[in-house]
């Protein structure tokens, strides 16, 4: 899970599949005074902003950074496309018509290209060219692994001549540019499961670049986001980092790297050793560079030193990160009620209206998750996000956990048009993420109770029509359910009231084909 959604689907929040872009929001004002409706940009980029914002990102140097940019452009690009109403290469046809030196429309264009053609020759022919107009670009190269190892995806097993043909492949390319990490770190990841690959490759990587800590560090991520790697893979991962580490003392992603892989290997107490150093060099531990998966450590009393650390670590915190470890403390590890109260209390006299919205939205979060719902209908509108506060995809996520857990406040408390409203102002947010199904999920359930039959079937219709109700909810017994079926079934128990029992069982039926072990719909059917 990424670890911006982590707050969020803690607290109920579902998440969506959106893409990863980091574009600032427009912002426009809301009903209240200081209030605003986040508006996001990305949703409005056309495709000709697209092809500048890429022209002006290639002609830059910085080839890691650069290429970065031109694969969140690609993302843009594909979203876009498929809100077309035309076929994808018929759209992508036009605008390469339109675009001819445009990269990522040609990228997207052929691999789409590739995915239909059929044969090796003809997927080889395909990237030879691309290849041949733009040289050596990594994301052509991360294109033509996927689209070769697609076919295999459901079996996990690779041809031993396909391996051998993208050893090539990047063989050749990395010689052209020897220092660029992002092939070294695509041609690892072309057996990401097979640790011998892995050091085959971090080795020629090391050689290459032999005064470049980022190599060790975004090696050992291999071994963080892939379970299930015998213990002695992870002990030479851990010695591997622990001799870069020996190399650059001053280099703090890389301990903390190291720290992170020691907390995977179940080594806690040497890793809570290995962040005490880091905090002891008055440096921080919440290097953003690696804050996308954070280790979780078991044991309540290392759970209870690395919140100390990570409080101390605020003072060096020139990211404004913590905020995001500190989340994933909280949510992402099977803490208790107490160590919940131990995060508030700690948190609470850093926390601002003018506070990072990841941090007061974590402190309400947990306030939430303890039931302190007064305190939070008294606090939780003076952290609402105001005009000055930037507002980018993370933060649009992020944001939404306030207007969330002040409703359900609300609606626990009794005060029901007050919940109303802020279910309202939630879905503001979510519809700049396309997240907009779990506000018209509670506002149509909320209309229903209130006997509104039109408006919670149109509400729950467009939850039941949305391409990411499929994400799920946890529920009082903590088992998951989507809300697509919690929709379906609603929606079966208002026909079965007005006596349409064909519809009712229709909907039913969808609602356990949504979620097979959702137990609700099953005992409305029996009845």
């Amino acid at each position: 899970m990424k670890l911006k959604h982590l707050l969020s689907a803690s607290l109920g929040l579902a998440i969506a599949a959106t893409p990863n872009l980091a574009i600032a929001a427009n912002t426009t004002q809301f009903s209240a005074p200081g209030l605003i409706k986040p508006e996001r940009s990305s949703q409005n980029k056309t495709i000709e902003a697209l092809v500048q914002e890429e022209a002006t990102w290639m002609a830059r140097a910085q080839a890691e950074k650069r290429s970065q940019a031109i694969g969140s452009i690609f993302l843009s690009l594909q979203a876009l496309v498929l809100e077309t109403q035309k076929e994808p290469l018929v759209t992508l046809r036009e605008l390469s018509q339109k675009f001819p030196n445009s990269m990522v429309i040609a990228l997207y264009y052929k691999q789409l290209l590739a995915e239909k053609a059929s044969d090796e020759a003809e997927i080889t022919r395909i990237y030879r060219d691309l290849l041949a107009k733009y040289p050596s670009h990594a994301l052509i190269l991360n294109s033509y692994t996927y689209v070769v190892m697609k076919p295999y995806q459901e079996t996990g097993k690779v041809p031993a001549a396909v391996f051998q043909k993208l050893n090539a492949l990047y063989d050749r390319e990395i010689a052209k540019q020897p220092q660029n990490l992002e092939f070294y770190l695509d041609w690892a990841g072309t057996a990401y499961q097979n640790p011998d690959h892995i050091f085959m490759v971090w080795q020629a990587a090391t050689k290459a670049m032999p005064n470049n800590p980022k190599v060790a560090i975004d090696f050992a991520k291999f071994f963080t986001r892939s379970p299930g790697f015998k213990p002695q893979v992870l002990d030479k991962a851990i010695q591997n980092l622990t001799e870069a580490a020996k190399r650059y003392p001053q280099e703090t992603a890389l301990h903390q790297m190291l720290g992170d892989l020691q907390v995977f290997a179940g080594k806690e107490a040497q890793a809570i050793a290995t962040y005490q150093t880091i905090v002891q060099a008055k440096a921080s531990l919440c290097d953003p560079d690696i804050s996308e998966q954070f280790a979780q450590l078991k044991r309540p009393e290392n759970q209870r030193k690395l919140l100390n650390l990570v409080i101390q670590s605020f003072a060096f915190d020139k990211t404004q990160s913590c905020p995001f470890r500190l989340s994933h403390l909280a949510f992402g590890s099977n803490s208790s009620r107490k160590f919940d109260r131990e995060i508030i209390a700690a948190i609470a006299p850093m926390t601002q209206p003018n506070s990072s919205i990841t941090l007061r939205s974590l402190q309400i979060g947990l306030m939430n998750r303890q039931k302190q719902y007064t305190q939070i209908v008294k606090l939780g509108p003076t952290y609402l996000p105001f005009a000055n506060d930037q507002f980018d995809m993370i933060d649009l996520s992020t944001a939404a956990t306030l207007p969330f857990s002040i409703a359900r406040a609300h609606e626990e408390l009794g005060n029901r048009d007050q919940a109303l409203a802020f279910y309202e102002l939630l879905g503001e947010y979510q519809k700049q993420t396309q997240e907009e199904y779990e506000s018209n999920w509670h506002l149509g359930r909320m209309a229903w109770q209130q006997k509104d039959a039109p408006k919670a079937i149109a509400l729950l219709q467009s939850v039941t029509q949305h391409k990411w109700s499929v994400m799920t909810q946890k529920q009082a017994d903590d088992s998951e359910v989507s809300f697509r079926a919690l929709a379906h079934n609603l929606l079966g128990e208002i026909f079965q009231s007005q006596g349409k029992k064909a519809e009712a069982k229709q909907q039913f039926e969808a609602a356990i084909q949504a979620t097979a072990t959702f137990p609700a719909p099953k005992a409305n059917l029996a009845n």
